[in-house]
């Protein structure tokens, strides 16, 4: 009796499964997720430490510090839109008394079909390798080159952005940008903006070229006018071989030499870098060398050498020496940064 009523209820539960089927009803389809449930968090925290040559222009004193910690919550509210916000938190030059916590990136994101990316909000702008491909989270050295840092203003800014793919490995990358043209947390109290474009393209596996620019005006609040920021850069990327890659981006640029200055004056400059990076598979090393120059109204040079030992996949420890041409602005330093 047992043996038929456990053959009697398997052939009910049998018959209930394959009734849809059966009677030509489709099964329930799966159910998308909601936003909320697409919803995740990532990020780094990179720590510091520094010791500049004596009386250095970078800082006043050998210091510890939180370079930045850069939590980031993304959301995919459909499959053609998500939204981005980055934090970045730090204790600045001069330790934890000028501890900082601000918002980078607030940006929402649309695909349009076979056209590109529509984006809103503040972003890294789409201009040099430096500044667009090769962030802080990836890059070797442990800062931007000299150039760069004076050109960018802190590397995002704050409109409304058109490029065609969010891949920057992609053959062929383009994108084209109107933004406030002050910068990094500057919400431009004044008319003018600034357009930054970069278009990058692989010519064959190896060797990938590209070109950027920013044309616009920089607001100087504290001396009361506007300054030309114009700025021209081109770029190279070539795989000497399998493990040795070479990369090199110059700029031509007419802008001011000190951005936080009480009276910044208008400057003419062009320069660059270059940099050889050697891949050390068995030891999952990356030494480095970089060499800076820049000419006209601000003058630099420098011989950067370093090394990056990823010794985990989200974690790896950077140490770098910068001999600059000035004796006082060379500096060591080492850089611990940890993924989550």
């Amino acid at each position: 009796m047992r043996f038929r009523a456990a053959a009697t209820w398997a052939a009910a539960a049998g018959l209930a499964a394959t009734a849809p089927a059966a009677f030509g009803l489709a099964p329930d389809a799966p159910q998308p997720p909601k936003w909320y449930e697409t919803v995740t968090v990532s990020g780094w925290v990179q720590l510091d430490a520094i010791f500049p040559e004596g009386g250095a222009t970078i800082d006043k004193q050998a210091n510890f510090r939180i370079r930045r910690a850069r939590p980031t919550i993304i959301a995919q509210i459909d499959p053609a839109t998500r939204v981005q916000i980055q934090l970045d938190a730090g204790t600045g030059k001069s330790g934890s008394g000028n501890a900082t916590a601000t918002v980078c990136d607030t940006f929402a994101e649309r695909k349009v079909a076979d056209a590109g990316y529509v984006l809103f909000g503040q972003y890294i702008l789409p201009y040099g390798a430096e500044i667009w491909e090769d962030n802080a989270a990836v890059r070797s050295p442990m800062e931007l080159s000299f150039i760069a840092d004076r050109l960018a203003l802190g590397e995002r800014d704050l409109g409304l952005q058109f490029r065609s793919s969010p891949k920057p490995s992609d053959p062929i990358w383009w994108g084209i940008a109107l933004v406030n043209g002050q910068g990094f947390r500057s919400a431009d109290g004044n008319t003018n903006k600034t357009v930054a474009g970069r278009y990058a393209y692989t010519v064959r596996p190896g060797f990938r070229v590209g070109a950027s620019a920013l044309v616009g005006k920089w607001r100087s609040a504290t001396a009361g006018k506007d300054f030309d920021r114009h700025v021209l850069g081109c770029e190279a990327h070539v795989s000497l071989t399998e493990n040795l890659e070479m990369t090199g981006e110059f700029y031509n640029a007419r802008f001011v030499d000190d951005t936080a200055a009480a009276a910044p004056n208008a400057a003419r400059v062009n320069g660059g870098y270059l940099m050889i990076e050697k891949k050390i598979k068995s030891i999952n090393s990356i030494p480095f060398i970089r060499y800076q120059r820049t000419y006209g109204d601000l003058d630099y040079r420098s011989f950067d050498l370093g090394w990056r030992y990823q010794y985990a996949k989200t974690q790896r420890v950077t140490v770098e020496y910068d001999i600059a041409r000035k004796a006082k602005m060379s500096a060591f330093g080492a850089r611990w940064q940890l993924g989550f």
